[in-house]
C-alpha cells in the first residue's frame, strides 16, 4: 500500500548498503604489474593486519610523539611565542598510514625482491596474497568477489596446475571470476564456464556449454589450434598400420599418375602406427577430435585383423553419436589380403618360391593360387622393394596396377570429401 513505500525504500536501501558494505570487489587486470598490485590490493591489507596487531605499541609511539610535542612547545614558550604549541600525530593511525611501505622478498633460495624475479613466480606469488586476503576478508565476515583477467599471463605451462591450486584457495574464502585463453585453465565443471562475444549493437553475449570438452574445442577453434597439432599432422593425413604400408603406397602414386591424378595424395602426410593395433587404439583415443578440424582417413589391410580393427573403430565410435565409414574415413587395402597383396598373386606365389623364410604363413588353395598369406614384420621392407622391383620390371603397368589404381582413387577420393566441422 502506499502508506508502506517509505518503509518498503528504506528496508530496499538498507539491504544495498548492507550488501555494498558487506562485499570486496577486487579487480586483477592482466596488465597491471605486480609490483602496482601489490601496492594497491596486498599493502594496505597488510598495514591494517599489522596494525591490528599492534595497538600497545602504536600507543607507546603516540606517547612519545606527545612528550616530544610538549618539550618544543615549551622551547617556543620560552622564545616569546605563548600561543603556539607544537603538535604530532600518526596519519591514518587505524588503516596504517603512518607505515609508508613494505619490501617484498623472495628467496629462492636467493633473497632478492619479489619483483626482481621471474614474471612467472611474481604472478605465482601475487595469487598467494590474493588467497591470504581472500581468507583474511572471510574471516571478518566479508564477502569477496574477485575478477582476474588471463591469470595464465607470463606463466610457463609447467605452472599451471600451481596457479590453479591457488586459484582454488582464493575461491575456499571468496568468489572468481576469471577470464583465459588457456586450455589448462577452462574448469572441468560446465556449469562454471561462459563463453563471451560481442553483439551487433556492442553488448556482451554470453554463450553456455554442455560440456568442458565442448568448451575447449570452441576455444582452440577461437584461437586456431588444432587438435591434430598436439600430434604433429598435416594438412590432409593419410593413417597406415605400418611403414612398408606408406613407402609401396608413394611408390604406386609416383607410377601411375603422380600429382596431375592424385594431387590431395601427394600433399598428404603419411603416419604409419606400427600395427593395426596401435592405429586401432590411436583412432578410439582421438578420431572424433581430429575428423572435424583435418582431412584424415585411414588405410586398412583387408586380412582378418584389419577387418576385426574397423569393426572395433565403427563400435565405439558409434557408441559416441559418430560414425567410421568406408571410403570417408577408411580404405581396405585389398577384400582378404595385407598391404602387399594389392600386388598382383603371381608375384606373391614368385616371391615365396624365391624367399620362402619372408613368410609366416603361406597357404595355397586347390588351384595353387593364393588363399592366405602373412609376411614377417622383419621381412616386411624386403618383401616391398622385391614386389616394386618386380613390378618395374613388367612391359606395362596393367600388369600390377589392377588393384592399386582402384586404392589409390579410393584414398584421393576420400580425402576429397572431408567437410570442416562434420562429425
Amino acid at each position: 500500500m502506499r502508506e508502506d513505500q517509505p518503509m518498503h525504500s528504506r528496508l530496499l536501501r538498507d539491504m544495498v548498503a548492507d550488501l555494498v558494505e558487506g562485499t570486496s570487489v577486487h579487480y586483477v587486470p592482466s596488465s597491471n604489474s605486480s609490483e602496482d598490485l601489490f601496492g594497491d590490493l596486498v599493502s594496505p591489507l597488510i598495514k591494517q593486519t599489522v596494525v591490528g596487531k599492534l595497538d600497545a605499541e602504536i600507543e607507546r609511539i603516540f606517547a612519545a610523539l606527545q612528550s616530544v610535542s610538549s618539550d618544543l612547545s615549551k622551547i617556543l614558550e620560552s622564545a616569546g611565542l605563548v600561543n603556539y604549541k607544537v603538535d604530532f600525530d600518526l596519519p591514518n593511525k587505524k588503516t596504517g598510514g603512518f607505515l609508508s611501505h613494505f619490501d617484498f622478498f623472495l628467496a629462492d633460495p636467493s633473497r632478492t625482491s619479489a619483483f626482481a624475479k621471474g614474471r612467472g613466480i611474481q604472478a605465482l606469488a601475487m595469487l598467494s596474497c590474493f588467497a591470504w586476503i581472500a581468507e583474511q576478508e572471510s574471516r571478518a565476515g566479508k564477502n569477496s568477489l574477485w575478477l582476474i583477467e588471463e591469470p595464465e599471463s607470463y606463466l610457463h605451462p609447467e605452472l599451471y596446475p600451481t596457479a590453479l591450486d591457488l586459484l582454488a584457495k582464493i575461491e575456499a574464502s571468496g568468489q572468481v571470476v576469471r577470464t583465459t585463453h588457456a586450455l589448462t585453465m577452462v574448469p572441468r565443471d560446465a556449469a562454471a564456464i561462459f563463453a563471451t562475444s560481442l553483439s551487433r549493437s556492442g553488448g556482451t553475449l554470453l554463450q553456455k556449454y554442455e560440456s568442458s570438452s565442448e568448451a575447449t574445442v570452441a576455444l582452440r577453434g577461437s584461437l586456431g589450434i588444432k587438435f591434430a597439432d598436439f600430434f604433429g599432422l598435416g594438412v590432409t593425413n593419410v593413417f597406415t598400420e605400418g611403414e612398408s604400408d606408406v613407402s609401396m603406397i608413394e611408390w604406386a602414386i609416383s607410377r601411375l599418375g603422380g600429382r596431375s591424378k592424385f594431387p590431395r595424395l601427394c600433399d598428404a602426410h603419411f603416419r604409419s602406427f606400427g600395427g593395426v593395433r596401435n592405429l586401432e587404439g590411436f583412432l578410439h583415443a582421438n578420431y572424433l577430435h581430429i575428423r572435424p578440424e583435418t582431412p584424415t582417413v585411414s588405410l586398412f589391410d583387408g586380412d582378418a585383423a584389419g577387418v576385426k580393427a574397423i569393426r572395433a573403430v565403427q563400435g565405439y565410435l558409434g557408441n559416441h553419436g559418430s560414425g567410421f565409414e568406408a571410403g570417408i574415413d577408411y580404405v581396405i587395402a585389398r577384400k582378404g589380403r595385407a598391404i602387399e597383396g594389392v600386388f598382383p598373386d603371381v608375384y606373391l606365389e614368385e616371391m615365396h618360391e624365391a624367399h620362402p623364410g619372408w613368410f609366416s604363413v603361406w597357404i595355397p588353395d586347390p588351384q595353387e593360387a593364393v588363399a592366405d598369406f602373412e609376411i614377417e614384420d622383419s621381412s616386411k621392407r624386403q618383401a616391398a622393394n622385391w614386389l616394386q622391383a618386380r613390378a618395374e620390371s613388367a612391359a606395362q603397368p596393367d600388369e600390377w596396377s589392377i588393384h592399386w589404381l582402384p586404392l589409390l582413387e579410393s584414398l584421393e577420393k576420400a580425402l576429397s570429401t572431408w567437410r570442416p566441422g562434420r562429425r
